[in-house]
């Protein structure tokens, strides 16, 4: 799936899609949140966090840069 093609299922609300996203960029965004804060328990704080706040703003997402 492109990233084009995930970005409109995603505005569309597809529960799909999201599960999608978070499935390809779990490790990503986990080792990012890790190597920020260096603690497990903040780090899952700050995965949940990440997602959600794709989850709420996707709308405002432009496209312009990578999802």
């Amino acid at each position: 799936m492109t990233d084009e093609d995930l970005l409109k299922q995603l505005k569309t609300g597809s529960n799909e899609a999201y599960k999608y996203l978070i499935d390809t960029n779990r490790n990503l965004v986990w080792s990012i949140a890790l190597g920020m804060t260096g603690n497990k328990d903040t780090s899952e704080d700050l995965f949940q966090e990440v997602f959600f706040r794709v989850y709420r703003d996707i709308s405002k997402f432009r496209g312009d840069s990578k999802l």
